[in-house]
């Protein structure tokens, strides 16, 4: 159970994160109808509150750690993977996401990827580990 566990806490972060940033999104709007939800959840997809690579990999490794143990090789083989994942959220891809506007501003591109910044970021930790505990909580 304990690669299956992996896998839902894993996909589980991402969903409530993505879930998370559509309502974000609707706060921002005012109002709310079907044919907005399907928009938002399509722009939802990079960028935003809260990092959805964040509470995906957060989630695993909180999972992991509570499954094999926190001084274990695979939760540590986790936490740097999710170090790696999360830098590269904060800087190279907001980075991308700020030479993408500029390219945008000038007729070169039409879709945006974005990065995240440091409280969207924390914001998807914070449901990382609530995922990750939620899932171990069920399975463990």
């Amino acid at each position: 159970m304990e690669g299956l566990g992996g896998i839902v806490a894993f996909g589980g972060g991402w969903m409530v994160s993505q879930l998370i940033k559509i309502f974000v999104e609707w706060k921002g709007a005012g109002k709310l109808d079907g044919k907005d939800v399907l928009a938002l959840s399509m722009k939802s997809r990079s960028g935003g509150m809260p990092s959805g690579h964040t509470a995906s990999f957060v989630a695993l490794a909180m999972y992991l750690g509570f499954f094999e143990g926190f001084d274990s090789g695979i939760f540590a083989l986790a936490v740097g993977v999710t170090v790696i994942v999360v830098y590269d959220a904060l800087n190279v891809r907001r980075s991308v996401g700020e030479i993408g506007q500029v390219m945008e501003k000038a007729g070169k591109v039409k879709r945006v990827v974005k990065g995240h910044s440091v409280p969207e970021i924390i914001a998807g930790a914070l449901v990382g580990v609530a995922v990750g505990w939620g899932v171990w909580s069920m399975v463990g």
